[in-house]
């Protein structure tokens, strides 16, 4: 009996000892979980400590750099008795500092110096975007980020370029190299230009459309394609001068003219590389796809000229593509002056037609001689050019 007892003795303290064991795993564990389940609330939310810290440095760097630039823009007016005929600009860590003592190199290619402004690169993150923001901080708005972000920057305002008497231009485009302008409306036919060589200037021959002017009075003055020289012209019409065409026909001589840089320098403004006549074929079609996410494209078939899609280059077309009427950074309404406007590309469907878009929104093509359409230069901005935003639109700095 008693050996008996002895035995049930031992088993309850093994079995108490077992479950004492469990319990401190338990216990254990939940401390563990406990600890894990802060770390990630911690990390999800915005009681992060470290995460806190490191937006509180760099809120902390990006004021005192403000408020060093700031007192080297006051020394600098105080030196030149308030005549200050250039502004700050940097964009190397050694630049920079001379402007900004306290710039480190951990913000280098996140941040600029521009015309007295900090302003943020496009490669920062979306986080580091929103801080910057947050403190007055604008983005370094180029030709790349117009490209990558057209819908953000296609057809708003240009608020300060003029030339020529003509103040109203909107974003048409950009290569990721240049921004391109295009006049809002069809620019008066008084000021069009004269052609170089021989030849002369178009004039008003329709009274019901007191903006258009044919290209017939132009076509003696150029000798066609011979006349585009320049690489970065023929560009504009990569697909024909790529594939080796050349023409002396009166749609090229009157493309040549629109493509005539030195005559269309009238409406070159001092941020302005060089300027066209309007927009060729190529240009509008990849602009208007960018913004409208359709795949309009456009070829050279022959040396007489542009054949369109509107498939992707499934199917060609010597016109019918129809662009939104209600857009109109590419089609203007009737009442504009007009009936359509000159595209500086020719047309395959014969050597006397050129590319136009009508007021319908019809990429189409016409004789040279047609009465009823209108001009709308384009202006290619320098490389270096900024923008920035100035109420609806964008002013150039």
């Amino acid at each position: 009996m008693g050996v008996r007892k002895n035995e049930l003795n031992r088993n309850f303290i093994k079995l108490t000892q077992k479950r004492g064991i469990s319990l401190i795993v338990l216990i254990v564990t939940i401390i563990v979980i406990i600890i894990l389940a802060a770390a990630v609330i911690l990390t999800v939310g915005k009681n992060n400590p470290v995460e806190s810290a490191r937006e509180a440095k760099f809120k902390e760097d990006i004021q005192t750099f403000q408020h060093d630039l700031a007192l080297s823009i006051s020394k600098d007016y105080t030196a030149r008795a308030g005549q200050r005929d250039n502004k700050f600009s940097g964009t190397t860590l050694a630049e920079i500092q001379d402007y900004i003592p306290s710039f480190t190199k951990e913000y280098e290619g996140k941040l600029i110096v521009k015309d007295d402004q900090l302003l943020y690169e496009e490669t920062v993150t979306e986080k580091e975007k929103k801080l910057f923001e947050d403190l007055g901080i604008k983005e370094k708005i180029v030709a790349t980020v117009v490209a990558k972000k057209s819908q953000d920057y296609y057809g708003k305002r240009i608020t300060n370029y003029s030339a020529n008497g003509v103040d109203d231009w909107k974003i048409f485009y950009s290569d990721g190299n240049n921004v391109y302008l295009i006049s809002t409306d069809y620019v008066e036919v008084e000021k069009l230009p004269a052609p170089k060589n021989g030849g002369s200037k178009p004039v008003n021959t329709n009274t019901s459309y007191i903006k258009a002017a044919p290209l017939s009075n132009v076509v003696s003055g150029y000798d066609g394609s011979s006349n585009i020289t320049e690489e970065k012209i023929k560009a504009l019409n990569s697909d024909y001068f790529s594939k080796g065409y050349t023409s002396i026909n009166n749609n090229m001589k009157a493309v040549a003219y629109m493509l005539d840089t030195e005559i269309w320098s009238c409406f070159a403004g001092e941020k302005a590389e060089y300027v066209v006549g309007g927009p060729t074929v190529e240009m509008l079609m990849e602009s208007y796809s960018q913004i409208h996410k359709v795949d309009y494209r456009s070829r050279a078939s022959s040396d007489v000229g542009y054949e369109i899609s509107k498939d992707g280059g499934a199917n060609w077309v010597r016109y019918g593509v129809i662009l939104s009427k209600s857009d109109s950074l590419y089609v203007l309404p009737i009442s504009n002056g007009a009936n359509a406007m000159w595209l500086a590309s020719p047309s395959a469907m014969s050597i006397g037609n050129v590319m136009i878009v009508g007021n319908n929104g019809n990429v189409d093509r016409v004789s040279y001689i047609q009465t009823n359409i209108g001009f709308r230069p384009i202006v290619c901005l320098k490389s270096y050019v900024m923008l920035e935003l100035d109420g609806d639109g964008y002013k150039i700095k």
